[in-house]
């Protein structure tokens, strides 16, 4: 029976153990994917006392990955808006 989770593969293997993708990619995949995120949290508590152990010390040591990346148009939505905010300034010589 293979678990329907978003680390596991077509043929059933779990991807969070170790030596199947690096840590790196498994923090991008936690920061950038809230799917990654919400299946890590499931899957997790399933496996081997090593690799659990492994994985929460893998967020642990990175807590940046417990929030969502921000959407890059909503962070250029919100500069665009300071600016338009911002009004114009001129340095006008006093009469």
């Amino acid at each position: 029976m293979t678990i329907k989770n978003w680390w596991v593969n077509n043929e059933g293997q779990n991807l969070l153990e170790e030596g199947k993708l690096p840590d790196e990619i498994v923090l991008e995949f936690l920061w950038t994917n809230t799917f990654a995120r919400r299946d890590f949290e499931k899957i997790v508590p399933l496996m081997s006392d090593y690799e659990r152990a492994r994985l929460e010390k893998l967020v642990e040591d990175n807590p940046y990955i417990k929030k969502q990346m921000p959407d890059p148009q909503v962070m250029g939505d919100k500069v665009q808006s300071n600016h338009n905010r911002a009004g114009v300034r001129l340095n006008l010589p006093k009469r």
